[in-house]
């Protein structure tokens, strides 16, 4: 049946009535009932974790979009299955390892949150922190109930492997990427993320390193993670040095850069510990996107223009933005984004040039925007002694520049290690799982020796006939 316009304004209209009338009922009743700062706090922290997770979507979108048609299918894969193990792996061992009171300064008290969560359970209190075992979490957090924190840490570990879905995209074994998917979200980030964000990490204790929402701790382990498994993985097929391969479909890639750009609001905005904050690191967010992009575009017009240049912008505009979001003034941001558009065109010239192949630039703008966005820190994060202050200010800019890089560079330097390590270990364990025959007597020579590269990929990398066909190894078509 058709609805003629103004039959259409008039149920939108009535619609909009009946919402407003409704929320201020609600509005009105938990008035009534109590309602405080502590419902905000959590309700915020729990729609921001919301925008995170949607974030997956941007990345599939974009992924999806820079990769050829025929792997499509694999690549959504991917996307959908990161979230499912790293709600596991993350729930079961790493959010305890990351967020366990400790006083070690290493790692968190493993303590799995899912086995024990029971004991967590209140009629009255949902979420109410135990007696023991995150009591630091709760007092860097204060009015938040311990599942909304969780819900909003496990949005963050599932960033971590969705970066290194891009960068490995189009000649990966599904396997192989759910197994290190559990290695990174299980282990690796949350170990690095207690050094920053833990009770008693180190890396904030002794040098005031301060990483707001992720550069360093995010995306810069993201961007290692993904580096390395590129390079152990080899160039695609036919790929080309000057252009990488041609784009499928751009309007994916555009529309999976709107939603990161929406989603980064809750990103960055979620892991403000002050609602009256909230406003600034929503406003420096927009902008230093804003300005990545512009940046990005103009510098590209000399080189190649393109759109993913103007994506690739935003993106790392919105990286750099996030170790310093709540602690930098507006007219930083656009200095922050602007720096970091520059910068992510800089570092993909410079990884064609060494033939490493990444169909998302998730090297240059996680790794690159990661870098920068963590030194700025120290050239612009404000004095600000009020006690709303995010950050904690103790040191001279020069002093607390060179911390800032010394605590990037420790964090990638475990990163490099592990990750390579654990790359080298899936691939041969996948290796022989497809080729028993294949195992050798000294199993460590043939990982470390000079031709393990190749040895590995062979586990690590699909077939030709499944690069030919778009398949994983999983998805057949």
């Amino acid at each position: 049946m058709k609805i003629s316009k103004s039959r259409s304004f008039f149920f939108v209209f009535t619609g909009v009535i009946l919402l407003v009338i409704g929320s201020n009922s609600v509005l009105a009743s938990t008035s009534e009932s109590g309602f405080s700062s502590q419902h905000l706090y959590n309700i915020w922290m729990l729609i921001s974790g919301i925008l995170v997770f949607f974030m997956n979507a941007g990345f599939a979108m974009l992924e999806a979009g820079n990769c050829s048609t025929k792997n499509a299918v694999n690549i959504l894969a991917k996307n959908l299955i990161v979230f499912c193990v790293a709600s596991i792996a993350y729930g079961l061992i790493g959010f305890s390892i990351m967020f366990g009171d400790s006083n070690s300064g290493l790692i968190g008290n493993f303590q799995p949150f899912l086995l024990s969560s029971n004991s967590f359970v209140s009629l009255t209190n949902p979420g109410a922190f135990p007696s023991n075992g995150f009591q630091s979490l709760m007092q860097s957090w204060p009015d938040r109930s311990l599942y909304t924190i969780f819900f909003f840490q496990l949005t963050f570990a599932g960033t971590v492997a969705t970066i290194v879905s891009g960068a490995v995209a189009e000649r990966i074994r599904f396997m192989a990427f759910i197994l290190f998917t559990i290695f990174l979200t299980a282990f690796l980030y949350p170990v690095l993320g207690y050094w920053v964000w833990g009770s008693k990490g180190w890396l904030y204790e002794n040098l005031n390193f301060h990483d707001f929402a992720g550069s360093t701790v995010i995306h810069s382990v993201g961007g290692v993670a993904a580096l390395t498994g590129a390079h152990l993985l080899g160039r695609r097929k036919d790929w080309n040095p000057e252009r990488g391969l041609e784009a499928h479909n751009q309007a994916l890639s555009a529309l999976g850069c709107f939603i990161l750009w929406l989603g980064w609001f809750g990103f960055n905005g979620g892991s403000a510990l002050y609602l009256l904050n909230i406003p600034q690191v929503l406003l420096n967010t927009m902008l230093a996107a804003a300005a990545g992009g512009f940046i990005a575009t103009i510098v590209s017009y000399f080189i190649y223009p393109s759109l993913s240049s103007m994506i690739n912008g935003v993106l790392a505009g919105l990286v750099s933005i996030t170790a310093s979001s709540a602690y930098v003034t507006p007219f930083h941001a656009l200095v922050i984004g602007a720096v970091g558009g520059l910068i992510v065109i800089i570092i993909e010239q410079i990884l064609r040039n060494f033939g490493t192949d990444d169909p998302v630039s998730a090297v240059p703008v996680h790794l690159g925007g990661g870098f920068w966005g963590t030194i700025a820190v120290g050239f612009f994060a404000l004095d600000n002694q009020s006690s709303l202050s995010e950050f904690r200010h103790m040191y001279a800019i020069g002093t607390q520049v060179i911390y800032q890089f010394f605590g990037w560079l420790v964090v990638c330097t475990v990163t490099i290690i592990f990750s390579y390590l654990a790359w080298l270990l899936i691939g041969a364990i996948l290796h022989w799982w497809n080729d028993p025959d294949d195992i050798p007597i000294d199993v460590f020579t043939r990982l470390l020796g000079p031709k393990a590269a190749k040895f590995v990929q062979a586990g690590l990398r699909v077939t030709v006939e499944d690069e030919d066909s778009g398949s994983d190894g999983y998805i057949k078509e």
